[in-house]
């Protein structure tokens, strides 16, 4: 396989699928459960100023299951259960089309072919208002330095890591400053729903110790967090060897392995370049795999 492959995909605003999330995508086992959507996730979210100043760190469980609407499309929708101090919160969404390169996930038999099982990234984008975009990338594994398990963590091979941002494409800037960008650390416990998180989460009663056992992480890992700003364009090195690079109509978010990674690629970056103006709104969606290697995780 060449070191570097890259495809590019065009997303126009006015044709974006809402997706709803993903349960029992996997109905026989295979070498990438979830496809690193649908199924039970814990993790850390860390969010991140403008400025690279870490804002909160955030313990979560993340459950995607897929739905089939009237529309009769099948769409991803997400749960999010966030423990606090006296309870937890919960939010539902529906998520948009995810998309790698050229190839658009959908459920079915299609999930099972070679261009979604090898998938190193998916991006999930929606235009918002105005030049402004929402996005959400997911890579496949853990960048930069791996962060402590704690002891009694549940054994979960299958990771990933999520970033999300609102970017203003016309000037560039993150929108807004503060919580600018968050990126998430995950481990997939299960391929499908969990009954039991579910009544948890209906009757407001989840261990603490359960969750942790699940979220598994110590915390976020890596170097401190920095910003640069160069030539028009806002760079933010941030944990999880997430680098998020803006500037006029373009956004770049990259994920590096670290030395104790156990990715079978290096890095990982989607590319985002705006062509359109405020009455015909599109994306390209570029994603590109740095240095991949032969086998799975």
């Amino acid at each position: 396989m060449p070191s570097s492959a890259a495809h590019v995909v065009f997303i126009a605003a006015q044709s974006i699928i809402s997706l709803n999330a993903a349960s029992a995508m996997v109905v026989h086992a295979v070498a990438r459960p979830a496809l690193r959507l649908g199924g039970e996730w814990a993790g850390y979210c860390v969010s991140y100023s403008d400025s690279a100043a870490v804002s909160e760190s955030t313990e979560q469980l993340i459950t995607e299951s897929w739905s089939t609407p009237v529309s009769s499309s099948s769409v991803i929708r997400r749960r999010v259960v966030q423990p606090n101090a006296d309870d937890f919160d919960v939010s539902t969404a529906a998520l948009p089309t995810a998309c790698s390169g050229p190839t658009v996930l959908c459920y079915g038999a299609s999930m099972m072919e070679p261009d979604v099982l090898n998938a190193r990234a998916w991006a999930l984008d929606t235009a918002d208002e105005g030049s402004v975009w929402k996005f959400e990338t997911i890579f496949d594994g853990l960048g930069g330095e791996r962060p402590p398990e704690r002891d009694g963590a549940v054994e979960c091979p299958k990771e990933r890591t999520r970033v999300q941002c609102a970017v203003d494409l016309a000037s560039g800037t993150l929108v807004p400053s503060t919580e600018a960008v968050r990126v998430w650390q995950e481990r997939c416990w299960s391929t499908s729903p969990s009954a039991e998180l579910e009544q948890g989460a209906q009757i407001g009663q989840l261990d603490p110790k359960w969750v942790g056992s699940m979220v598994g992480y110590t915390g976020a890992a890596g170097a401190p967090p920095a910003a640069v700003a160069s030539e028009g364009s806002l760079v933010l090195a941030l944990g999880g060897g997430i680098t998020v690079r803006t500037l006029p109509g373009l956004l770049e978010v990259t994920m590096v392995s670290g030395s104790s990674s156990r990715n079978s690629y290096h890095g990982a970056v989607v590319r985002r370049s705006w062509a359109g103006d405020d009455e015909g709104r599109s994306v390209y969606a570029e994603v590109e795999t740095i240095d991949e290697r032969t086998g799975d995780q």
